[in-house]
């Protein structure tokens, strides 16, 4: 991807989206697909004069929960802290308290309800890597029948203190415990078609010009 095609491709960070087309009066081909953006809120919406269908997408990220079983005893010397770190948080609108099992059944409650298209998690989902927070993940996300995508923060694969380096233990707890999420996805980088759009959602693009944990739409 070249520095131009990179400039005309959307980046993404904790927000919804709404990709729509518009009308030009033009029926000649079109050669710039720039189109325009909106934002509200945590609500992006671009519009572009390319054919695409219009498309919702619900971006999840760092709800960093902490969900363990008698299964993960033997790794709490390693996940106590962070498991103490964030047990509940603020709702931006309503300034409610929630646990963050709370907000994140809440979120995806809210995504069914918008009829969005697409679940974007992109990393520190869990606080450390339990087997029950997976698999309590996995089967919130089957129960919305939202497809999804899913790349890992360094929370996510990591048990706080425990030896070894960050590419080792990331290949570790993805192979043994993360794995399923992505679904024979590659860990670090995957592309999705969706309804025209190319949707990239990476934890390291090859490129100079990419951000780590990000989500880049680009039309076909």
């Amino acid at each position: 991807m070249n520095r131009r095609n990179f400039l005309s491709t959307t980046a993404l960070t904790g927000f919804g989206l709404t990709v729509s087309s518009f009308s030009l009066s033009s029926k000649k081909k079109i050669k710039n697909i720039r189109g325009t953006f909106s934002t509200d809120k945590n609500r992006i919406s671009i519009y572009t004069n390319a054919p695409v269908t219009e498309t919702r997408i619900f971006h999840i990220t760092d709800t960093h929960l902490s969900i363990d079983d008698e299964r993960g005893v033997p790794f709490q010397r390693y996940s106590k802290r962070m498991a103490a770190a964030y047990k509940s948080n603020i709702h931006f609108q309503t300034g409610a308290e929630l646990s963050t099992k709370e907000s994140f059944e809440q979120t995806l409650n809210l995504a069914k309800e918008q009829n969005v298209d697409f679940l974007a998690l992109t990393g520190d989902i869990f606080s450390f890597p339990s087997e029950a927070g997976i698999e309590w993940v996995s089967q919130k996300l089957k129960e919305t029948e939202i497809p999804f995508a899913y790349i890992a923060g360094n929370h996510d694969w990591h048990y706080e203190g425990m030896k070894g380096s960050s590419q080792q233990l990331r290949e570790i707890w993805t192979n043994k415990r993360l794995k399923p999420l992505y679904r024979g996805n590659n860990p670090l980088f995957a592309e999705y078609n969706l309804n025209g759009l190319a949707l990239y959602v990476s934890t390291i693009l090859p490129t100079k010009f990419c951000l780590n944990n990000s989500i880049f739409l680009k039309l076909r």
